[in-house]
């Protein structure tokens, strides 16, 4: 994040991409809806979020989420320079990893809108936002909420450990070939039991997964970068162009051309 103590996005639905595979949150968020719908699931549990619900997320929390019938604001944390505010750190030292609360006028809710609000409208708000994080702490722990309950069972401990292993893994080596093989290897499992699993949790084998997962990298490419489609290919993994091209189209609807003729340099997305 380049030294910033945050970092801030209002998703549209105009955004060609409505989802987000599976993945390991690098940096704490939190995510408001705006307007619509927005399904989640963390630690692979389904949440449904409306209008005015927040998330908050710590880092190295499995997250997937769906919002194609949403608006929503995200505001990324900086962990290292927000813990850095001497009040604050016994607070965030009890935080939780995450939290989904309902938009019911309550005082967590509005001074979590307040953070999001003036972190908008002042890029150096982190100097003055003392205050309103122990606010909103405070509010926490006290139970000024409501939570937004799961609404699919909670997986074994030892499954989301197995998950979080091969995502890791996956992440760290996503433009690399990689075998069935080493990634069940990674869990410990057989093969056909590890892909029955991850199938189970994610809702997709683990190539269909991997694919995925480097169709979102290549958005990032033709997002900032004025590139070439087979060099996007390239450096996401892919040897052949028009296999790349499939699974680009399948996920974003367009051509990776067309992707970047309409929104090269015209929009931000918070991949962390």
């Amino acid at each position: 994040m380049d030294g910033k103590a945050y970092e801030y996005y209002r998703l549209n639905r105009d955004f060609p991409i409505h989802s987000r595979q599976t993945h390991l949150r690098r940096c704490p968020n939190l995510i408001q809806v705006r307007t619509g719908e927005l399904e989640l699931w963390i630690n692979c549990r389904k949440y449904t979020l409306h209008t005015g619900d927040i998330v908050y997320l710590s880092e190295n929390i499995l997250v997937s989420y769906e919002w194609e019938n949403s608006d929503l604001d995200v505001m990324v944390l900086n962990s290292d320079i927000f813990e850095m505010i001497p009040s604050l750190q016994a607070l965030l030292d009890k935080r939780p990893s995450f939290g989904c609360f309902r938009d019911d006028g309550r005082e967590l809710i509005l001074g979590l809108r307040t953070l999001m609000a003036n972190a908008l409208q002042s890029p150096n708000y982190v100097e003055l936002c003392d205050a309103d994080i122990r606010r909103i702490l405070l509010a926490f722990f006290s139970g000024a909420y409501t939570p937004i309950e799961p609404e699919t069972p909670a997986f074994a401990p030892r499954q989301l450990a197995h998950l979080r292993l091969v995502v890791g893994k996956i992440e760290q080596s996503l433009f690399q070939p990689m075998k069935l093989e080493d990634l069940a290897e990674e869990t410990g499992l057989s093969p056909k039991y590890f892909c029955r699993i991850f199938q189970k949790m994610t809702g997709q084998s683990p190539f269909t997964f991997i694919n995925y997962r480097r169709i979102e990298q290549a958005c990032i490419l033709l997002i900032n970068e004025r590139i070439l489609v087979q060099d996007a290919a390239a450096r996401v993994g892919y040897r052949d162009v028009n296999y790349f091209i499939k699974y680009f189209k399948r996920l974003c609807g367009m051509t990776p051309k067309r992707f970047a003729t309409i929104y090269f340099g015209t929009t931000a997305y918070p991949w962390y």
